[in-house]
């Protein structure tokens, strides 16, 4: 329940009720949503109408309610019971109306023809708006369209998969909805969760791009020692939960070049900022998600199809998601490349080939029937990039992607890469992984060229930042004495190839590059974060070469990129691993 500083009030309607809300005149928008068509009901739509129930089984996390006649603004929280058992979860109020599900219970799913009782929770400053398409006649909570800044609605998905620099592995996830009131004083939240395998103990807004750590600027909640010098937090739950509350200046924590709430505002619109949820079993994270537009990019090459593929055409992606990540807006660039046929968003990590879970471009007249019909793939050299914006009605579900929020969730989790396939190279010609895609490096001494004979081991993991223009990751090894230095080497494996990127150093620090951290004692784990101005351009006999950071991303991508660490004993490297 929201507490006494959202007023002390909850509408609790029923969801013809809610929608009815704000409507001019005697209108009974109810009427209206009767008339959905079987249409409505492709793509993972369900329609529910007074004295009806499910039009067919309710087993996953995202449910569209396409209302047609009318648009809905704003944002949230939900509850769906049915024969006692009940779901929650966070819906954006918008045409259409899109349910994201927190939790519905294992091997108790939603049914045909249950009797479903479903409440949406208001808070009375949310800004909700119902466009009659006919009359274009909005009522708002500025009907005179007088506001400068009407209120805005961002939304994030928190799953382990975008934790930074290493994925965590949980089934938990989550949700979190953040609305600006109209003068940008005030940001009210909700938090929601599923229960994780030990307890909450806390969760954050921290300033910090996809795939980059950064600090907190704003608790959400704390089971633990509360912040000085700001209000104390709610208490989060230790399971299943939903936390309410109110974020002024008063809330902030100056940090990370944010020095005001203004800050802290223009910040989280420009998809700048994250929500992350720590446990007892996790305390650095739980869950994560990267909060409204997020912007990402992709670097295309043939190096990174699978398998590689020789060739002088190289691309360009950016995606941009909207604030409530139900958009996702591209633009799509490519050179040097011949009879280009179409392109793709595709679901896997990097050095996997996955199904295609979105079409950016076609000339083969193959989109899946139903869907928007994608733009035509013009041919090299471009006058224009191929541009376009994808919704839930383009997304191609599979087995491990079901609904938008995993599609969203993937881009943000480095899960997904854009290939554009020719005449002469139909599986692809070039391909470029999106976003924050996370490699890792397993490190022993047969990975070394020649072999070296050690107990020693360790690991590397790599996470590139949403725009690929920062390298997270972190060392650490074991049984290892008189470590000298670390460093990432272009070359493929079985060959010995040059510096790249120092990861640490316990020598004469190199003078071309930002001094270098000292490597840890064994056992311990260092954390670095590398950019342009930490490249050293090197190269390997193979000929992978890396002049530019683009090059080295690239190079990681296509997994001609090796993590080695020197000791004494072995001065050319005693642990080695390819970074994949």
């Amino acid at each position: 329940m929201f507490q006494k500083k959202f007023f002390g009030l909850w509408l609790i309607i029923g969801l013809f009720a809610f929608l009815t809300l704000g409507c001019n005149g005697d209108k009974k928008v109810g009427d209206e949503f009767k008339d959905a068509t079987a249409a409505d009901l492709e793509n993972r739509q369900f329609v529910i109408s007074d004295g009806e129930a499910f039009d067919e089984d309710l087993e996953n996390e995202e449910v569209i309610l396409e209302f047609g006649t009318f648009d809905v603004a704003g944002v949230a929280p939900f509850r769906l019971t049915s024969n006692g058992q009940v779901a929650t979860g966070v819906a954006t109020l918008q045409s259409p109306l899109l349910l994201r599900f927190l939790h519905i219970a294992a091997g108790l799913p939603f049914r045909v023809n249950d009797e479903v009782s479903f409440e949406v929770f208001i808070d009375p400053r949310n800004r909700l708006a119902l466009v009659n398409e006919e009359t274009d006649q909005d009522s708002t909570s500025d009907p005179a369209g007088e506001s400068e800044n009407p209120p805005i609605e961002i939304l994030a998905t928190l799953r382990g998969s975008q934790e930074v620099p290493v994925p965590v592995v949980t089934d938990t996830n989550g949700f979190a909805a953040l609305t600006f009131n109209e003068d940008r004083t005030e940001i009210l939240y909700t938090l929601q969760y599923s229960a994780a395998p030990t307890d909450f103990t806390q969760a954050h807004i921290h300033v910090g791009g996809t795939g980059v750590n950064g600090p907190i600027i704003f608790f959400l909640c704390t089971n633990l020692q509360p912040p000085e010098g700001v209000p104390a937090p709610p208490a989060c739950f230790r399971g299943d939960g939903t936390i309410q509350g109110t974020l002024t200046a008063d809330n902030l924590i100056p940090a990370g070049g944010i020095a005001d709430f203004a800050g802290a505002v223009q910040a989280i619109l420009d998809g700048n900022t994250y929500v992350n949820a720590h446990t007892v079993g996790n305390p650095a994270g739980e869950i994560r998600g990267q909060l409204g537009a997020a912007v990402l990019q992709s670097v295309l090459r043939g190096s990174q199809e699978v398998d590689p593929v020789e060739t002088e055409a190289s691309g360009s992606a950016t995606l941009r998601l909207n604030n409530t990540q139900t958009q996702i807006t591209f633009t799509l660039e490519y050179a040097d490349i011949l009879e280009v046929t179409q392109a793709h968003i595709h679901g896997a990590p990097a050095g996997v080939n996955g199904d295609i879970l979105l079409f950016l471009c076609t000339n083969l007249g193959n989109a899946p029937q139903g869907r928007p019909v994608p733009p035509a793939c013009p041919q090299a050299p471009l006058n224009d990039p191929v541009e376009n914006t994808l919704g839930f009605a383009d997304l191609i579900p599979n087995a491990d992607i079901e609904n938008f929020a995993d599609a969203v969730n993937a881009l943000l989790s480095g899960n997904t890469y854009v290939n554009v396939h020719t005449e002469g190279n139909p599986s692809g010609e070039i391909r470029g992984q999106v976003g924050a895609a996370a490699l890792e490096a397993v490190l022993s001494g047969n990975g070394e060229v020649p072999p070296v004979e050690t107990s020693a081991s360790g690991s590397t993991v790599v996470r590139i930042s949403g725009d690929q223009s920062t390298i997270s990751y972190r060392l650490q090894y074991t049984n290892i004495v008189d470590v000298t230095q670390a460093h990432i080497h272009a070359g493929i494996p079985g060959e010995n190839g040059g510096i790249i990127l120092f990861l640490c150093t316990n020598l004469e620090p190199p003078a071309d590059v930002p001094v270098p951290p000292f490597c840890p004692d064994p056992g311990n784990a260092l954390d670095g974060t590398l950019t342009e101005a930490n490249l050293r351009p090197g190269e390997s006999p193979s000929g992978v070469i890396v002049d530019t950071f683009v090059d080295a991303i690239n190079a990681l991508l296509s997994g001609n990129t090796y993590a080695n660490v020197h000791t004494e004993v072995n001065p050319g490297g005693e642990i080695r691993g390819q970074i994949e």
